[in-house]
């Protein structure tokens, strides 16, 4: 009889095989961004050394990695990575023509930009027929892409003579900043609102000489930028006048404004401007902090100042200098950028309009200045309410010798002075007649007001420049007046 085997079963389990994954490289673990800053550092690690007799190439390692490891993932990257295409910077201002392959190499960034935002940097100068068909190409591929425009900074320089060309940027939702600058005689570089007049991204707005606005033709359709805090640009952007207006109404929370004031063509034609009139109430600028107006036009300088209120404003300045005379006169008038009673009366209903807190004040004229009856009042007038000024500076703006005695602290605090506050003064007359300042100054009331600020206690007038024409037992010659801060 043959024994049966009994097969015993045991409940044992038969242990599961255990797959440990492949250790991942230091540079498939690490982030894009932190990759592509890695990649950044490895490029500086380059070092082209030159000998007497031989040319090295030396790559240093970066631990715990090394410079092959990073450029094997780094393809994979970005392409992967739209954002990393988005900055694009071109500059071009010599005479060599561009190379013909750098506008195929612009097209493809821009393709791997994909959807992404774009910053954009554009400096470029046409030189020669050659470079012009290239540089067109690239100003065109670029401008094309404004419906994705973050920032742009845009300054095309000599423009082909071909008057057919010209140049033309749509304002996008997209924008945060802007500035653009293409001096052109012709007017052929605009910036274009019509199907983009409200944005509440923009926050930055420079335009410069050249540049032509195109505004919508309705009514309806009003411009509207409530988060701009930085606006730039000159007053005949349009031609009109009453479009000046326009503009400052479509930025009351505006921190910073440089206007460059430019004669106007025409007054009050436009369909957005047409229900103003110059006694129009000023517009609220309840945020401005600084102000520059760069006087080419007396007319418009006096406009503006008369259309805005600003009860924040820290710094003014109005510059009429040579520099700007030098640029462009923009009038036969004689007076066109001297200090006269109108302006003074103008900057003197803005103070008392505003009442601004300001601690720098810089009235900078370059015409002789026109002496009448009331002048030195109205600047004392302008002067006394700011009692935190800090910062005086007058060029061929007429003072006389009351200005000096209000000026001179009597007290510690200087409760009657004017601009008790001060710290710098400076007074210049360059082209006055002599006979005119002695006779409305008297230079022992200005030593006097000199030394009351000297005293311990009060602010030291540092720096300090006064400069006269004067009378010198019958000779003409200048008074003056230095002390810098050391």
């Amino acid at each position: 009889m043959v024994a049966s085997k009994r097969i015993c079963r045991t409940s044992r389990r038969v242990p599961r095989t255990t797959v440990v994954p492949p250790v991942a490289s230091p540079a498939q673990t690490l982030s894009a961004d932190m990759l592509y800053r890695i990649f950044q550092f490895a490029l500086l690690l380059v070092k082209r050394k030159l000998g007497e007799d031989q040319t090295r190439i030396d790559i240093d390692r970066i631990e715990p990695m090394n410079f092959s490891l990073v450029c094997r993932s780094w393809r994979s990257v970005v392409l992967s990575n739209p954002s990393l295409w988005s900055n694009m910077h071109i500059f071009h201002s010599t005479k060599n023509d561009l190379h013909p392959i750098l506008p195929r190499i612009h097209s493809k960034w821009l393709q791997l930009s994909r959807n992404s935002l774009l910053t954009t940097s554009l400096d470029l100068h046409f030189y020669g027929s050659q470079s012009n068909k290239e540089l067109k190409r690239i100003i065109d591929t670029t401008l094309a892409q404004y419906s994705r425009i973050k920032h742009a900074d845009i300054f095309i320089r000599s423009l082909p003579k071909s008057k057919n060309y010209s140049i033309s940027l749509p304002l996008s939702p997209t924008f945060v900043s802007l500035s653009l600058e293409v001096p052109d005689r012709h007017g052929r570089a605009s910036l274009d609102f019509t199907s983009c007049f409200s944005s509440s991204k923009l926050r930055t707005l420079e335009t410069f000489e050249g540049i032509r606005w195109i505004l919508p033709s309705s009514p309806n359709q009003t411009l509207h930028f409530p988060n701009l805090s930085k606006l730039e640009f000159y007053t005949d952007v349009t031609g009109d006048i009453g479009d000046i207006y326009v503009i400052l109404s479509a930025c009351p929370n505006v921190e910073n404004l440089v206007v460059q004031a430019y004669r106007c063509k025409n007054a009050f034609t436009s369909p957005n401007a047409a229900h103003l009139a110059p006694s129009s109430d000023p517009v609220l600028l309840s945020r401005l902090l600084k102000m520059k107006i760069v006087s080419h036009n007396r007319a418009v300088t006096l406009q503006v100042v008369r259309w805005v209120t600003c009860p924040s404003l820290r710094e003014l300045r109005v510059d009429a200098s040579e520099n700007v005379i030098q640029v462009l006169l923009d009038s036969d008038d004689p007076d066109e950028h001297c200090m006269t009673r109108e302006l003074l009366l103008a900057y003197k209903n803005f103070i008392c309009r505003s009442q601004p807190p300001l601690i720098h004040l810089e009235l900078d004229y370059s015409s002789r200045t026109v002496i009448a009856d009331g002048h030195g009042l109205l600047l004392r007038e302008i002067l006394r309410p700011l009692r935190a000024l800090k910062v005086l500076r007058l060029t061929e703006v007429v003072v006389d010798s009351e200005l000096f005695e209000e000026m001179t602290l009597h007290d510690e605090d200087g409760s009657e002075s004017i601009c008790p506050s001060l710290s710098e003064l400076k007074i210049m007359h360059y082209k006055s007649d002599c006979s005119s300042v002695s006779f409305r100054v008297n230079f022992t009331s200005m030593e006097n007001m000199l030394k009351s600020r000297k005293i311990s206690g009060n602010p030291q007038l540092l720096p300090l420049s006064l400069h006269f024409p004067v009378f010198f037992e019958g000779v003409p010659m200048f008074y003056t007046v230095t002390h810098s801060q050391t």
